[in-house]
């Protein structure tokens, strides 16, 4: 768990919020959570430096060590009220692509709280929750964008949450949330252009949702 506001006073988010999270998933009898001194011995077996940013195919690695079925690393921002948590599952066996989700909240409880109830929820349902659906994006990197921007505008920095929803959108065009987060900006500025292209792309991605979910379900009653 990642703390990407950098400053001494939230450093310790590092290590209490993950067995914070943690603790509350294990209160399931069903659900085995591997203490930190196992991922800790995997860590140092691997060489893995305490602190060091891990490649999805390192924390693969790290969870096979472990013995793990799943992995879930993370980022921690916090904002003048509101404490962010962007989260990643990654699944050790690989049969699915990383699972994305964002919990926000200004109680740290209630974050951690939402975030093992998100989890919870994954690991009981055969993976099938929470996915890329929840945020309408198959792509990593168009994610974290997105969060920044998000982080950007609850802190009042307008100009970097555009920039960063900008690279979120050039990403996947087909982003719903970053093209809806990104269309106030710029009808504050008058960019026409951009706005009259946001709108044409979601449209489209809306459209197609819509087509694609009415596919699902009348499949899902063929006998």
């Amino acid at each position: 768990m990642r703390n990407l506001a950098g400053d001494s006073a939230s450093a310790w988010l590092e290590l209490g919020l993950p067995q914070i999270v943690a603790s509350n998933v294990a209160r399931l009898p069903r659900l085995d959570v591997i203490g930190p001194d196992r991922v800790r011995q995997a860590r140092e077996t691997l060489g893995f430096a305490r602190g060091a940013i891990l490649s999805r195919h390192d924390v693969v690695r790290l969870g096979t060590t472990a013995g793990a079925s799943w992995v879930v690393s993370g980022a921690i921002m916090r904002g003048d009220s509101l404490y962010i948590l962007d989260v990643t599952v990654h699944d050790v066996s690989g049969s699915t692509p990383p699972r994305l989700f964002t919990v926000t909240s200004s109680s740290l409880g209630a974050l951690a709280d939402q975030a093992a109830a998100k989890l919870v929820a994954l690991a009981t349902s055969g993976g099938t929750a929470p996915s890329f659906a929840d945020i309408e994006t198959s792509s990593i990197e168009a994610y974290q964008h997105y969060v920044r921007a998000r982080h950007a505008s609850d802190e009042g920095r307008f100009a970097d949450a555009v920039h960063e929803l900008d690279g979120a959108i050039a990403l996947d065009s087909s982003f719903v949330s970053a093209m809806a987060d990104r269309i106030p900006g710029a009808i504050a500025n008058g960019e026409t252009d951009v706005i009259r292209r946001l709108n044409a792309r979601l449209a489209i991605a809306i459209n197609g949702e819509h087509h694609r979910c009415c596919s699902q379900s009348t499949t899902s009653n063929v006998p």
